[in-house]
């Protein structure tokens, strides 16, 4: 999928994908654990950095189904998210960004990933 294609898409559509991606149909009574919302989350994270690692352009790399759906977990993805960032910083801290709308830095730190990692996980 290009990235002109996945900007055409809107937060709703990933989270139907995220929902979809992660239900079961083995058993309708089915509710899904803590330990499927980490499973997700990982495989998720797996597959945006296995499709994106040749890409140097933010906003493609953003605007990766993937990413998209890690932002639409939300809050509850934040402890995976800073955990992740604390072993190795990487562009997953602008999903802390996406979903907080917060970022707790100066502007001059914008780009420099060691930096705003250390401001989300210090």
């Amino acid at each position: 999928m290009d990235g002109v294609s996945v900007a055409r898409h809107s937060f709703a559509d990933y989270a139907d994908e995220y929902r979809r991606s992660t239900s079961t149909v083995a058993s309708a009574h089915y509710v899904s654990s803590y330990a499927d919302f980490i499973a997700a989350f990982y495989r998720l994270l797996q597959q945006w950095r296995s499709e994106t690692q040749f890409e140097s352009n933010l906003d493609t790399i953003t605007a990766h189904p993937s990413y998209r759906a890690i932002v639409v977990m939300g809050r509850r993805a934040m402890p995976l998210i800073v955990d992740e960032l604390k072993t190795e910083p990487s562009l997953l801290v602008y999903a802390l960004e996406d979903i907080t709308g917060e970022r707790p830095y100066a502007p001059n730190i914008q780009g420099n990933i060691r930096a705003m990692a250390d401001h989300w996980v210090l």
